[in-house]
């Protein structure tokens, strides 16, 4: 018995300290400490001048409001609700931090308790026809097990299950990002798809008009047949382009839709609602590059993810050391008589040791394996933000190009009205062909749909900005979204 104490007491002991070193961290902890991401050269300033550079960082949530298209917040609004994408994005953020949850506990010990009841009568043909007995057996207790983090693998394994669940955070809100792209995106074609049709019906009265004009004097034997077919052309070939925009327009609604979890044609009462052209204003206030960069998820989800795969060289290292584990069992046995008694106690404690000696390699093979794995995410991460600072740049010479576009193409509308006019004028009076005409009117109507598309894209541009700054979510609809 005295025997038995001192083995108890000696486990007590190896147990407390085995406690304090779980509290406290690893002895040792091996592998490479994250020291943040690699210094890249960033410049001071973008390359496209003629926007407000801002100094501190912008708030780019919700940019959209600044448009004052309640059709389109409304759109967004139920984005967060019902779309399949961010639900997904939401259960992976979870999924991550249980993860998290389920590494910290391999800082603590396990115990597992069993215990059984049997009866049992013996063959009296096997016991070579002794009498036979009528049995029981009691069988109850407990088992423990504690591996000892000595040189830090557990440890390490909480560094990346949290450095990955902070990715997905990551990855959370660039998904929200380019989901307000995509319906924004969307909203904009849509709008300017029913502008051109708009354009285009006004064309086509404008054209039927002068039709009518020419039947009247063809009537009264002031002008040959001639000028009524290439009339009826011209107007024919503006209608062929409606069923074309109408079919775009519908894929697009349906392309909306699908974006909100929706089926085909719900969006189609609300969107058939006539609104004008949103308004994008020229003035972008960007942020210095730096702050751009900090900005955007998806460098955010690229160091992180460096940040991850730098642990996992520490949980590989960590293979090449022994590992220490405290292991024991206590409980109560007994064959018929009283189970919970001294002398039908038994147990058994002690330390467990073991070292991977000899596996030809294998463990310093994996080693060497997550540090080139290492260096991939260290050269992700630097493409990510190159990529970024090349999608600014992009967006910002598109947006502005655009513009000059739209002022070309204003002057040129404006005086493709103008030559109309004056072509249908000189017309009635005999002083120019009917063909003057014709090509004015076919000149104005490709103009003013020129026009619009220019306008279109210029939206397009901008949204392309605001993703490219890494605009388009925010933490407290993401809270709200992932508490869902």
């Amino acid at each position: 018995m005295a025997l038995a104490r001192r083995y108890l007491r000696s486990f007590l002991i190896s147990s407390l300290l085995a406690l304090l070193i779980s509290g406290c961290g690893s002895i040792m902890t091996v592998g490479p400490d994250y020291e943040g991401p690699p210094a890249i050269v960033i410049p001071s300033n973008w390359n496209t001048q003629t926007h407000d550079i801002g100094l501190e960082s912008q708030d780019f949530v919700p940019w959209w409001n600044s448009l004052n298209d309640p059709v389109l917040n409304q759109l967004l609004d139920s984005a967060y609700l019902q779309s399949l994408g961010i639900k997904i994005a939401t259960f992976r953020i979870q999924e991550s931090l249980l993860n998290v949850g389920i590494t910290r506990s391999l800082h603590y010990p396990s115990i597992n308790a069993f215990g059984s009841v049997i009866r049992e009568k013996t063959s009296q043909n096997l016991s070579g026809g002794l009498p036979f007995n009528i049995e029981d057996y009691h069988n109850v207790g407990g088992l423990f097990g504690w591996e000892l983090d000595i040189f830090g693998k557990v440890s390490r394994q909480i560094e990346a299950s949290t450095a990955s669940a902070e990715a997905e955070h990551e990855n959370f809100q660039s998904l929200l990002v380019i989901l307000h792209s995509q319906i924004v995106s969307a909203y904009f074609r849509v709008r300017t798809l029913q502008r051109r049709l708009e354009i285009v019906n006004k064309n086509v009265a404008a054209q039927r008009e002068t039709l009518k004009i020419v039947e009247g004097l063809f009537n009264a034997d002031l002008t040959s047949e001639l000028d009524i077919n290439q009339a009826t052309q011209n107007l024919s070939g503006t209608e062929s382009t409606i069923p074309l925009i109408k079919r775009e327009l519908q894929q697009t609604k349906n392309k909306l839709a699908l974006l909100l979890a929706q089926t085909p044609n719900s969006l189609d009462l609300l969107l058939n609602e006539k609104r004008s052209l949103p308004i994008v204003n020229n003035d972008f206030i960007i942020g210095i590059p730096r702050e751009t960069i900090r900005q955007r998820p998806d460098v955010r989800k690229a160091e992180r993810q460096l940040a991850a795969q730098t642990a996992l060289v520490g949980v590989a290292e960590a293979e090449l050391y022994p590992s220490l584990s405290l292991q024991g069992v206590f409980g109560f046995s007994t064959l018929g008589g009283s189970l919970i008694s001294g002398n039908s106690q038994f147990w058994e404690f002690g330390t467990n040791f073991s070292w991977n000696v000899f596996s030809a390699s294998r463990n310093r093979r994996q080693l060497e394996k997550e540090k080139v794995r290492v260096e991939i995410a260290r050269l992700s991460y630097e493409n990510t933000v190159l990529k970024a600072l090349e999608d600014v740049e992009a967006a910002l010479i598109n947006f502005d190009s655009e513009t000059i576009r739209i002022s070309k193409l204003t002057t040129s509308v404006n005086a493709a009205k103008n030559t109309v006019q004056i072509a249908k004028s000189q017309y009635r009076n005999g002083l120019t062909s009917f063909q003057t005409v014709l090509d004015a009117e076919r000149v104005l109507f490709l103009e003013e749909d020129r026009l619009i598309q220019s306008f279109g894209a210029r939206l397009q541009h901008a949204v392309n900005i605001y993703r490219a700054l890494g605009g388009g979510w925010s933490e407290k609809r993401k809270e709200t979204v992932i508490k869902r």
